[in-house]
């Protein structure tokens, strides 16, 4: 969960410095606001799309590694050592 904080508090600074740059550049108040908000905006999109992400993996089904190792444990079979 850290991780996921530590990139929307990313998100929000990148927008925050990119706004305060262009407000530098062209003069002007208002970029700083619109950088913040396009980084909160980015930053919880970024974040639900990693819980998703989360989610899916902690939802899915354990796999056996190989194939043999499938059909030996859906058959009820366990197989002789060989010699």
């Amino acid at each position: 969960m850290a991780g996921l904080a530590g990139e929307v508090v990313s998100h929000v600074i990148a927008g925050g410095v990119l706004g305060w740059l262009v407000d530098r550049w062209l003069g002007t108040d208002l970029w700083v606001m619109i950088g913040l908000l396009a980084g909160i905006a980015t930053g919880l999109l970024a974040m639900i799309k990693s819980a998703l992400k989360l989610h899916r993996q902690l939802d899915a089904p354990i796999r056996p590694k190989n194939r043999s190792q499938a059909s030996q444990e859906g058959s009820g079979r366990t197989q002789e050592p060989q010699s």
